[in-house]
């Protein structure tokens, strides 16, 4: 007799439904901190000077600028309306320091008038800070010299380079006149005059400088200047 096969169930258990997952709640957006625009522009223009310094004036491009400052394109548009306007405020900056600087120098060496000193010795205390303040910092004056081209470049940047230098030649002359009245000599040309004869030679000591870094190179080219200036005095019947 034959037996009627039961088919066998299925070991296979049925697929459980999919589960459903339940949306988790968005994470709430962070808060943007707005930077006023004073600190704004300040940031970027610390962050200019230290490209400047660093990479030259050509590598001063607006997202070289931005990415040094660690902000957006959009960030520098509310603080600046152009590039240009920012190298403005740059070359200004740079060139307002600049100027306190070398007048630091010479006012320390008029300080030396208050003693018993000669004017050969106090124009070369004059020389000696300034070629100081270059030696200790090259990479600074090279920034400044580039600066310089690029806003002579500018027609609308050229006028600061011309207050510097003016503000150089004010130095200047009140360092020769308070040589000469401390040292008993007066001056066979006007002041004003040579002024910017000084400021032509510290030009001329800087370039030097930066180009051999020849510390007897720059000392004979002190010595020089000193001789250039003295020819142009002469004792003060009056003193």
């Amino acid at each position: 007799m034959s037996q009627t096969s039961v088919p066998e169930e299925s070991a296979t258990t049925p697929a459980a439904p999919p589960r459903t997952r339940r949306p988790r709640a968005a994470a709430p957006a962070p808060r943007t901190v707005r930077m006023p625009v004073a600190e704004r522009r300040q940031a970027l223009l610390d962050a200019a000077t230290t490209v400047i310094a660093r990479d030259g004036v050509r590598a001063a491009s607006t997202r070289a600028i931005v990415r040094e400052a660690g902000m957006s394109l959009a960030s520098f548009h509310y603080a600046f309306e152009s590039h240009t306007e920012l190298m403005r405020h740059v070359v200004e900056r740079v060139l307002v320091d600049e100027v306190h600087s070398v007048t630091e120098v010479l006012a320390g060496a008029a300080e030396l008038t208050d003693g018993q000193v000669t004017l050969p010795e106090l124009l070369g205390a004059a020389l000696d800070g300034f070629v100081a303040a270059v030696e200790a910092d090259p990479a600074r004056e090279q920034a400044i010299l580039e600066l310089h081209q690029y806003a002579l470049r500018e027609p609308e940047l050229a006028d600061l380079v011309r207050a510097e230098y003016e503000a150089y030649d004010e130095a200047a002359a009140g360092v020769l006149t308070a040589a000469a009245a401390a040292t008993g000599t007066r001056w066979t040309r006007p002041v004003e005059e040579l002024a910017r004869y000084v400021v032509t030679l510290t030009d001329g000591l800087t370039t030097s400088w930066l180009s051999f870094r020849d510390p007897e190179r720059i000392s004979a080219a002190r010595e020089y200047a000193v001789a250039g200036i003295l020819q142009f005095s002469e004792p003060d019947p009056d003193a």
